[in-house]
């Protein structure tokens, strides 16, 4: 059987082609998404380009999916096909005036530029070790590329109900490589969506430009945001969709606003209360002039089929659209699931948090200043300015501004899983922080009420607005990232005003050269990342092999540097260690992987099993499972 994620080519040259390969991947909704632009100016047309991309990439995973042909000579030929018919009916793509790169002079869109460039020399060359992707975010794209099809994760039944639109739009961009090189350059679309978003809600709220934009900028460099770009957690995704689509109703694109809603929804379940709030904007902005040509509602329709098909999924296959999470009316169950709303319940702030206990309070600000920081605070200064005297902006868009924060702020306040997941004893603590990323449609809404605000003062204090956004959303990004972003954009961006073929000659040179650099760069980190577990199993275990694991949250390291090969989790109860063996090996199991154990699974038989060497297996890599993965051969017949 061919591996399902070789390389193409080795060395230099196939990174080449591979990077090519991607150029496709980019490139295939650009003509369509570029048409739909043209219609609008400045920050709509960026919104409407992006989400337009967001929704055709992510209809081109899932139909590639669903038709069991993940694959990558199937997606390269729905790309290039998809250029070609786009190139065909619509013509050469062509931005309007107002965001093509020599029109973006303004200081903060420099430092924007600048920030971009080093988050992409972050993710290209970080490996993703962070608990939640390497649990269930990576190893479900492992296993879409494994079975070409979209798959459950048999280790999480209830996580299996959850949308996985993100994931599968991430899996295109694993395909032309082979690996996870490029696997979150998703997340820097969205980051892009997010910033421009909110500069887009502010100005149509009565900002100026320059306060939305630095509020935006800001907003976009706090730790949060700028730490799930080389996730694969989906939040920041999730919150720049619910973004886009308030800003894209405001703007009079109701249709794209309803595409951007269908694809936060294909995010994550809890984006439904959220799309209620999408609706209340689409109803205030029922009055102003509408632009929604067939374009538009083309791309709502195939937005609303791609984000629809996971609940469409879970009302065939449980009876229940929204599981696992039940569904409860006037206290009677309406439609069942395994996670009870009693259960969610305790799990969300509004339930644990007493605003009477000052330690609460101290665990609460500990987190956001650590998540936030400066850039937290300025903004809400500057959205406290919105208490100022009435002027401008008038007291309609302030409003407006004070009840998306409020909204938005309670919705989190009621998010599950926000305050505690159980393993804290149902209790605040500095847990909470990592919580916050579901947050971002607050943080985001608190930067809009903050472009109002810094409205507020007089248009000649703009450059020092532009001037300590721009220094604030430098702080801290004065790393190798950043030296040798600013390196290869200030020769290319200088050139591109004076000679636009050879700036374009220049950057194809420096990103063919560096992503090799930065590739290779991952590849070592991410053999030190897992202690050498993914070396060993590409050079030891084969890619026909099939590699069991049980009592382990790190299953997508076992897929060594490439994923798609069989990794299956085997962790039904037993009760006889040599039968348990027999049924590894009936299952053909050739590589069982443990650990690291949490303290909850010690009180598996598998794990005294392993631990006293009653299971006939034989240890081939690693030493502690409390600490480390450990492997162990399945040896195809007991010893006579």
């Amino acid at each position: 059987m061919r591996y399902p994620a070789a390389p193409m080519l080795e060395g230099f040259g196939g990174h080449v082609v591979e990077m090519a390969a991607c150029a496709l991947v980019l490139a295939g909704p650009l003509p369509w998404a570029a048409a739909l632009a043209r219609r609008d100016r400045g920050w709509t047309a960026a919104l409407a380009l992006l989400v337009t991309w967001s929704a055709l990439e992510t209809a081109v995973a899932i139909a590639l999916a669903a038709a069991g042909e993940l694959t990558r000579p199937a997606a390269l030929a729905t790309e290039g096909a998809l250029v070609l018919a786009g190139l065909a009916v619509v013509g050469r793509p062509r931005l309007p005036e107002e965001v093509r790169p020599h029109a973006l002079a303004p200081p903060l869109l420099a430092v924007a530029g600048l920030v971009a460039a080093a988050l992409l020399v972050r993710l290209a060359a970080t490996p993703i070790v962070d608990y939640d992707s390497l649990a269930y975010h990576l190893p479900a794209i492992a296993a879409f590329l494994h079975a070409r099809r979209l798959v459950p994760l048999a280790q999480f039944p209830a996580l299996s109900r959850y949308p996985f639109g993100w994931e599968a739009l991430a899996a295109l961009f694993v395909l032309p490589f082979g690996e996870d090189f490029l696997v979150a350059l998703p997340n820097l679309v969205a980051w892009t969506i997010f910033g421009i978003a909110v500069h887009g809600t502010a100005r149509t709220l009565g900002a100026r430009r320059t306060p939305a934009a630095a509020a935006a900028l800001l907003a976009a460099t706090t730790p949060l945001v700028r730490g799930l770009v080389d996730t694969l957690h989906v939040d920041l995704a999730f919150g720049a969709f619910f973004l886009a689509a308030v800003a894209l109703a405001g703007a009079g694109r109701p249709m794209l606003a309803v595409a951007a809603a269908a694809l936060m929804l294909g995010v994550k379940t809890s984006g439904v209360p959220y799309a209620a709030l999408v609706l209340a904007a689409l109803a205030c902005a029922a009055r102003r002039p509408r632009d929604s040509g067939a374009g538009d509602v083309a791309v709502a329709a195939i937005a609303l089929l791609a984000g629809g098909f996971w609940y469409v999924r879970n009302a065939l296959e449980t009876g229940n659209p929204f599981a696992p999470a039940e569904l409860t009316l006037a206290g009677h169950v309406v439609l069942p699931g395994p996670r009870s709303f009693t259960e969610l319940r305790r799990t969300t702030l509004l339930h644990l948090f007493d605003p009477t206990l000052g330690a609460h309070w101290r665990v609460l600000g500990t987190a956001l200043w650590g998540q936030l920081g400066l850039r937290g605070l300025a903004l809400a200064l500057a959205g406290a300015a919105l208490l100022r005297p009435a002027g401008s902006p008038p007291p309609r868009s302030r409003c407006a501004a004070a009840t998306l924060a409020i909204a938005t702020a309670a919705l989190y306040w009621m998010t599950p899983f926000g305050a505690d997941d159980g393993q804290n004893g149902w209790r605040i603590t500095p847990w909470i922080a990592q919580g916050l990323r579901y947050a971002l449609p607050a943080l985001g809404a608190l930067a809009v009420a903050a472009g109002l605000g810094a409205s507020t003062v007089e248009p000649q204090h703009d450059r020092a607005v532009a001037l300590g956004a721009s220094g604030l959303a430098l702080a801290g990004l004065t790393n190798w990232p950043l030296l040798a972003a600013a390196g290869a954009l200030l020769p290319a961006w200088g050139a591109l005003r004076i000679a636009p073929r050879s700036a374009l000659a220049l950057l194809g040179v420096l990103l063919l050269g560096g992503s090799h650099r930065l590739r290779l760069d991952r590849d070592r980190a991410r053999v030190a990342a897992s202690g050498g577990l993914t070396a060993f199993v590409d050079a030891h275990v084969g890619r026909d092999e099939t590699i069991g694991y049980l009592l382990s949250h790190r299953s997508y390291l076992l897929q060594g540097s490439r994923p798609g090969r069989p990794v299956v989790y085997v962790g039904e109860p037993a009760t006889d260690p040599v039968a348990w063996v027999a049924g590894l090996r009936g299952r053909g199991i050739a590589v069982l992987a443990v650990g690291p154990v949490r303290p909850e699974w010690r009180a598996r038989p598998e794990w005294r099993w392993l631990a006293d060497g009653t299971a006939p297996l034989v240890r081939v890599f690693g030493t502690d499972p409390e600490r480390e993965v450990v492997l162990y051969r399945v040896i195809s017949r007991p010893a006579d």
